[in-house]
């Protein structure tokens, strides 16, 4: 299940997980539309481009990292 702020319940399902990486993958079957976040273009990155990781990665809560 996936929790949005202020609204309902989702229900969602573990596709697979990698426990050594500490990824997941989940299946979300909302019937709508759900808003999404745009990615990069890695054609267009460069070395030293700023690059953000948002997460909860190998238990932390609410980590945020600016590489």
């Amino acid at each position: 299940m996936t929790r949005k702020a202020q609204r309902p319940n989702i229900p969602a399902k573990w596709s697979g997980k990698d426990a050594r990486t500490d990824v997941a993958v989940v299946r979300i079957k909302a019937g709508h539309k759900l808003p999404f976040a745009a990615l990069g273009d890695s054609d267009n990155v460069h070395v030293g481009d700023w690059a953000i990781a948002i997460g909860s990665p190998f238990g932390l809560s609410q980590t945020l990292r600016l590489v």
